[in-house]
C-alpha cells in the first residue's frame, strides 16, 4: 500500500521532536498534580519520614520510562525535572522501590485518560483499530532445561528472559487504547477479552469502528466480544487441511460471520501497529535495566503505554498549533 506524505508533515514532525522534552516533563508534573496517586500503605514503623512528595517520586519513574534512562540516571536528571526538594534529589534505591509500589489501577486510568485526550484533540469519530503483540528482550536470566543434541541428555542452560507486550492502538494516530505486559508464552488469543475490557474505560463508543487482528486472536469467542462491543472483526483466520472451505465454521456463528466480512484489504492496514512496536525496539528493545524484575513487569507494560500516549498528545497538538488537522489513514 502506498503512503503519500501530506503537506506539511516534516514543519509538524520538526516541531513535536523539538519540544518533546519539555512537553513530557510539564505534562507528567501537572497531570501527577492534578490526579495524585495513592500512597501504599506503611508496613513498618522504622525509618525516617519521606522527605519528598510521593507524586513527584511517580513523576520522575514515569520519566525515567519516557527517556528511557537508568535509576541512577533519573536520580541526577530529578534536580533538571524539578522534582527534588532544594539540593536534594530523592536516591535511585529509592526509585526503584516507589518504582515497585505504584498502584496499577491508577496507572491503567492515566493510560485511559491520555488516550481519550489524544483521541478528543484529534477530532477523530470512526476509524479502525488493531491488536497485536511483540516479543521484548531482558537482561535478566534463568536456568532452563534443554536437550544436548550431541549426547541426548538435558542439561540446564542459563537464557534470557523474555517477555510480551500486549497493545491495542487506533491505527494512522497510533494511539494506545489498552497495553499489558506478560510472560512470553502467554497467547495472544487470550488477551483480547482482558485488553478489551481495559478499552471501555476510555469513557467513548466504539461502535462501528474495525478492528484488525492477525490469525493469532481467530476464535469463535473472540469474534463474539467484538461484536458484542459495536465493532466489527477483520480477524484474518486460520485455515485448516482437514476442514477446508467454511466447514471449519459449524457450529461458531461469530467466526462465520467475522469469516464472510473480512476484508483483505483493510487488513492489511493492520501493519501499522508495527510502527509502534519498531519505535520502541530500535532502543535496545527498552528493557535493559534491573529495576525491570518480575514484581514491576506489569507495570512497567503499562508505563510504556503511557509514555508512547504523551508523545502522541504532542504531536497531535503541534499538528494542531499548525494548522494541521491530524487524519486517519
Amino acid at each position: 500500500m502506498t503512503h503519500k506524505r501530506r503537506d506539511g508533515y516534516w514543519p509538524d514532525y520538526h516541531r513535536a521532536h523539538a519540544r518533546k522534552k519539555a512537553f513530557a516533563v510539564d505534562f507528567v508534573k501537572s497531570y501527577v498534580d492534578q490526579n495524585p496517586p495513592p500512597e501504599p500503605g506503611h508496613t513498618s514503623n522504622r525509618g525516617r519520614p519521606r522527605i519528598y512528595p510521593y507524586g513527584n517520586l511517580v513523576a520522575a519513574c514515569i520519566l525515567m520510562t519516557f527517556f528511557n534512562i537508568t535509576l541512577r540516571d533519573a536520580e541526577l536528571e530529578s534536580h533538571v525535572w524539578g522534582l527534588g526538594s532544594g539540593s536534594r534529589a530523592p536516591d535511585h534505591s529509592y526509585l526503584c522501590r516507589v518504582y515497585a509500589t505504584v498502584d496499577e489501577e491508577w496507572l491503567e486510568t492515566a493510560l485511559a485518560r491520555i488516550a481519550a485526550a489524544c483521541i478528543e484533540e484529534s477530532g477523530v469519530e470512526t476509524g479502525s483499530m488493531a491488536m497485536d503483540s511483540s516479543g521484548v528482550e531482558t537482561d535478566r536470566y534463568e536456568t532452563a532445561e534443554r536437550l544436548d543434541k550431541k549426547n541426548g541428555k538435558e542439561v540446564e542452560k542459563r537464557e534470557k528472559t523474555y517477555l510480551k507486550w500486549h497493545i491495542t492502538a487506533v491505527l494512522g494516530l497510533q494511539i494506545i487504547l489498552s497495553c499489558a505486559m506478560t510472560a512470553s508464552n502467554v497467547s495472544d488469543t487470550s488477551m483480547l477479552k482482558p485488553l478489551l475490557a481495559k478499552v471501555g474505560k476510555i469513557g467513548r463508543s466504539f461502535e462501528g469502528w474495525l478492528f484488525n487482528a492477525d490469525r493469532g486472536y481467530d476464535s469463535d469467542a473472540n469474534c463474539a466480544l467484538v461484536f458484542g462491543a459495536g465493532m466489527l472483526p477483520n480477524i484474518k483466520q486460520r485455515k485448516s487441511v482437514a476442514n477446508s472451505g467454511n466447514a471449519r465454521n459449524r457450529g461458531k456463528p461469530a467466526r462465520r460471520r467475522a469469516g464472510e466480512l473480512f476484508d483483505p484489504e483493510k487488513y492489511k492496514r493492520r501493519g501499522m501497529i508495527e510502527a509502534i512496536f519498531g519505535a520502541e525496539e530500535m532502543a535496545g528493545h527498552r528493557l535493559h535495566c534491573r529495576y525491570r524484575k518480575q514484581e514491576t513487569q506489569v507495570r512497567f507494560g503499562l508505563l510504556l503505554g503511557i509514555t508512547w500516549n504523551i508523545c502522541v498528545l504532542n504531536r497531535i497538538r503541534c499538528a494542531l498549533e499548525l494548522g494541521h488537522r491530524p487524519t486517519m489513514a
